[in-house]
């Protein structure tokens, strides 16, 4: 079976020209099967481009290589990642007597409005979950890493195994089969280990995948 090993960060080629870093990976909810993978390129000023799974053609070497030159890129939408507050705004204000009054109430009983914040995007599905180097894994007891590598079928995209890294100055790598996956989320993901159990996963060998 034909694997292929995403790593967050790893360096991608487009016809062995390099264009960036894998930056995030697109999920299907529920069926997990990955759609897209988001490559960002620049130091300063990033610009992020949302490609199809199906340019990956393969992992070797530690690269992630794609099938399309790099002068085709500008032509995948670009991924981009905002925060908008969200709030009422139909209140009317007015000045009165050196104060602020909101339906006639004085600025003292105004009450506080709730503002949410929502995560707008561009490139991407609305449905869609995003998973990046941010993406927390956790046990049942408690968190055990976040996450490195997602292992996908090469044929169906399916979500093979996951790599979490543990620590931060030596960080070591372990794997995971998706079957034990209870949950997942663009914010965690929870395995149903124990964290005695979870303290004997394998730690990850790098292999060239094709």
């Amino acid at each position: 079976m034909h694997k292929l090993a995403l790593r967050f960060g790893e360096n991608v080629y487009a016809y062995g020209k390099h264009c960036g870093q894998l930056a995030k990976i697109v999920v299907t909810p529920k069926v997990w099967r990955i759609t897209d993978v988001i490559v960002e390129n620049g130091l300063l000023f990033k610009h992020a481009t949302v490609l199809p799974i199906s340019a990956v053609s393969d992992t070797l070497g530690q690269n992630i290589n794609l099938n399309v030159p790099v002068e085709q890129m500008k032509n995948y939408p670009e991924f981009q990642e905002m925060l908008v507050k969200k709030g009422r705004t139909d209140w009317q204000a007015s000045k009165a007597v050196g104060e602020v009054e909101y339906f006639t109430l004085p600025a003292a009983a105004v009450p506080v409005l709730a503002t949410a914040t929502e995560k707008e995007r561009t490139g991407v599905s609305k449905e869609a979950l995003i998973l990046d180097s941010d993406t927390v894994v956790e046990c049942l007891e408690s968190q055990i890493g976040r996450l490195s590598h997602v292992i996908v079928d090469a044929k169906d995209y399916l979500v093979n195994d996951l790599v979490f890294a543990q620590g931060t100055l030596f960080p070591k790598n372990y794997t995971i089969s998706s079957y034990y996956v209870d949950y997942l989320s663009e914010a965690k993901i929870q395995i149903a280990l124990t964290r005695a159990e979870a303290d004997q996963l394998p730690e990850y060998t790098f292999l060239h995948y094709s």
